[in-house]
């Protein structure tokens, strides 16, 4: 009995720790399942980031916590997809300082984290912004050392680390030596020289960025004299000489603000100039910033202001915003005019910013202008868009304002093309026929009852390019037949200037690079596959609009194994196949498929919106058989992809048309072999936008290398949603991209990825 009492104790004692194991395993993975890693792209200084997570809980809500180098941090509330996978935008806004960024991810109701990082580099280098500064501005000749220190800075200030950089003076004779250690900006973007003279007289100096070759905008002027005793007894300051005009103003303390004409009518359209002013009422002609208007008073919800401006070098710290002014109403206003840096930056209101009181007078108490002329210049209609550029999309909306009511007609290259009236609000909107390719200049007239013209527009000049470039001649050496693992060079002739080319062959994608002798040709080295056979060349091409298209059997590859490694079978033996072996005894059949097993999940899937349609593009599912096709589910809604559709083949590239611009769609896709099996999960559903884009014009350059990689994804994101690519026209539909998917060819997928800027 004693025995059977111990078993039965040990027996409870044993189910009690193993439920104390099971217990404690439980806590510990909802522990594990609890804790989420944020990931975040690398990226440049005005770019959007993209934040993501590890695989947690689907369908929860997540935040994520970034902290800014300086220390500000950033809350940003999203929820996990279905895959447990927590996706969003930092916003360039929050980008605009570079250095590490730490960022962290976890449920509503937890305690916040920071577990990584990412970094943002800064832009490119702003010959503005860039600073040049001297110890003294009054030197002693031979001995007496003057020290320059240059800074480099992107446009938001950011240090440009790591740039060589020459200092040249206007007088052979001066000594510059470069005292940095490496020959290169530190971290802060500075680096210090040392000057010496052995003449008297004034020396300019100018700095030159070796790595762009760019020279900076502001200069600085040495004085070298014979000897500095006699200043001692004079008294002031003499190592202060105003160099470049730009340097006499101070930083950014206000906006002058005019109207032309300083009386405004209502429905009137005017001109207004903004002029950047120090403390001291000096132009600040080095402000490059950007502007926001506003306007308070009665009916100002009307009235018609200027879009935000960015003041260019060249402006010289004054621009014009011509004929863009229109109150509808008499009455008091008042117009704003505000920098949008320092309203992103300010604490406790320390904005720039200047308002104007603007008094609105009628129509009736103001004489008639007596000139012809200016009675034309007010009246003219004023085209806002298109504006000169290139364009991709033939059809083009033609806006602008004019005169209330009036009656205009639209030429293009001279020729009337249609006629329009403008509102009572002032405004007009003409839509074009398909316009052929090449050059169009366009302007609007107005015209009386009778069709006199009374007033023209400014002509704009666009170009339209529909035509995707097309293969003159594809050329390879050596041509004819060749062996197994031979290499061959291949050249497509194509137009110049092309911003995608590359070839497929067996499976396998090679990028095509500019010719550096010919500028319209694109070259590349293959190697043969190493079985015997034909194998077709084909060919995708891609101009700077985004007009694509694709050439198959361009060239043919004649691939041949050499006979001392493979025997070639006699010509007149009969080789059965394997249908012949069926039903013969003694003969084994390998054929045979394993039925019943579906397709692998699909996954490594992404999209690539453009103008009502979004691509997707995926790697290819695994099959015990073979893939026949791909079924793909979507919706407005991740939740209920309530819509599908089924793809030709086993192509692993599809596009979804007849999207509606601006929304929302999530995607999701699986396999189905030849048997009529499907994947047993959908793949992780991805979201993506359609949109368009009218035109590349005034485009800022980017670097083509993307920044950020994460799981083969390429995002450079940002810094403006308005510099997306070009909307794409495609001559062989979906499976266009075929060539991408299943490729490490970061620049096909970098250019696609939506890129916008948060004005």
């Amino acid at each position: 009995m004693k025995n059977k009492n111990k078993i039965i104790t040990g027996l409870v004692l044993s189910v009690f720790s193993l439920i104390v194991f099971i217990g404690s395993n439980s806590v510990a993975m909802a522990e594990q399942s609890s804790k989420l890693y944020a990931y975040g792209t690398d990226t440049i200084a005005g770019y959007s980031a993209l934040l993501s997570t590890s695989k947690g809980i689907a369908n929860k809500d997540v935040e994520f916590k970034v902290v800014k180098p300086d220390g500000v941090i950033v809350r940003i509330p999203t929820v996990t997809n279905l895959q447990g996978i927590a996706k969003a935008d930092l916003y360039d806004y929050h980008t605009r300082r570079s250095g590490i960024y730490q960022i962290g991810a976890y449920y509503k109701g937890q305690p916040e984290v920071t577990n990584t990082t990412f970094t943002v580099y800064p832009d490119k280098l702003s010959l503005s912004k860039s600073e040049i500064s001297s110890s003294k501005r009054v030197a002693a000749i031979n001995d007496d050392s003057v020290y320059i220190s240059v800074a480099l800075k992107d446009k938001y200030g950011n240090p440009m680390e790591g740039h060589g950089v020459n200092l040249i003076s206007s007088r052979t004779a001066d000594s510059i030596r470069n005292t940095a250690e490496n020959k290169l900006t530190n971290q802060n973007g500075v680096i210090n020289f040392e000057i010496k003279s052995p003449d008297q007289g004034t020396s300019v100096f100018s700095v030159v960025d070796i790595s762009t070759g760019a020279v900076l905008d502001k200069r600085i002027e040495i004085a070298f004299m014979e000897s500095l005793e006699y200043l001692d007894g004079i008294g002031g300051d003499f190592n202060i000489i105003p160099v470049a005009h730009a340097q006499d103003a101070g930083p950014l303390s206000s906006f002058e603000i005019t109207t032309n004409p300083s009386e405004i009518l209502p429905n009137k359209v005017s001109s207004i100039t903004v002029t950047a002013k120090d403390a001291d009422g000096a132009t600040v002609e080095n402000y490059t910033g950007e502007v926001h208007f506003s306007v308070t008073g009665e009916n100002s919800i009307n009235v018609t202001l200027p879009e935000d401006y960015e003041f260019e070098a060249e402006d010289l710290g004054q621009h014009t915003f011509s004929q863009v002014l229109k109150f509808p109403t008499e009455g008091s206003y008042k117009l704003t005019v505000t920098d949008l840096q320092s309203l992103n930056d300010a604490i406790d209101g320390n904005e720039v910013e200047s308002t104007i009181d603007i008094e609105v007078g009628t129509l009736f108490d103001t004489p008639t202008q007596s000139s012809d002329n200016a009675q034309n210049e007010s009246s003219a209609p004023v085209l806002l868009t298109p504006v000169a550029g290139t364009y991709s999309q033939n059809v083009q909306n033609i806006t602008g304002n004019a005169l209330p009511g009036a009656n205009l007609r639209i030429f293009d290259n001279d020729q009337e093309i249609g006629n329009t009236q403008a509102t009572l609000e002032g405004k007009f909107n003409y839509q074009t026929s398909p316009l052929q390719d090449g050059t169009h200049e366009i302007y609007v007239v107005t015209v009386d009852n009778e069709g006199v013209v009374s007033a023209t527009s400014s002509t704009i000049s666009i170009t339209i390019d529909t035509t995707a470039p097309i293969v003159e001649d594809a050329q390879l050496t050596p041509s004819g037949q060749i062996s197994a693992g031979e290499v061959v060079d291949v050249k497509i002739i194509s137009e110049e200037n092309l911003s995608e080319a590359a070839l497929i062959v067996n499976q396998d994608i090679s990028v095509l690079t500019a010719s550096a002798t010919d500028p319209a040709a694109y070259i590349a080295t293959l190697q043969a596959p190493e079985n015997a056979g034909e194998y077709s060349i084909d060919v995708l091409l891609a101009d700077e609009l985004g007009n694509e298209s694709t050439y198959q059997d361009v060239a043919t590859l004649f691939v041949d194994v050499a006979p001392d490694e493979n025997e070639t079978p006699d010509q007149d033996q009969d080789i059965p196949d394997e249908d012949d072996n069926e039903g013969v005894e003694g003969v084994e059949n390998n054929s045979s498929d394993v039925f019943g097993i579906p397709p692998s999940d699909v996954f490594g899937l992404v999209s690539y919106s453009s103008n009502e349609r979004v691509t997707l593009v995926w790697q290819e599912a695994s099959d015990d058989g073979s893939i026949a096709n791909y079924k793909i589910y979507f919706g407005i809604d991740p939740n209920s992809l309530d819509q599908e559709v089924m793809t030709n083949d086993d192509s692993t590239t599809w596009y979804i048309p007849g999207l509606t611009n601006g929304m929302e769609y999530y995607f999701a896709v699986t396999a189905i072999d030849n048997e009529g099996l499907e994947s047993e999960e959908l793949s992780e559903v991805v979201s993506d936008i359609p949109f368009q884009l009218e035109s590349e014009a005034e485009v800022e350059e980017r670097p083509d290398t993307p920044i950020g990689n994460v799981d083969n994804e390429v995002f450079l994101r940002g810094a403006a949603f308005e510099e997306r690519v070009p909307n794409r026209n495609t001559e062989s539909g979906p499976g266009l991209f075929t060539l991408i998917a299943g490729t490490g060819i970061a620049s096909f997928a970098a250019r696609k990825l939506s890129r916008k800027k948060k004005k």
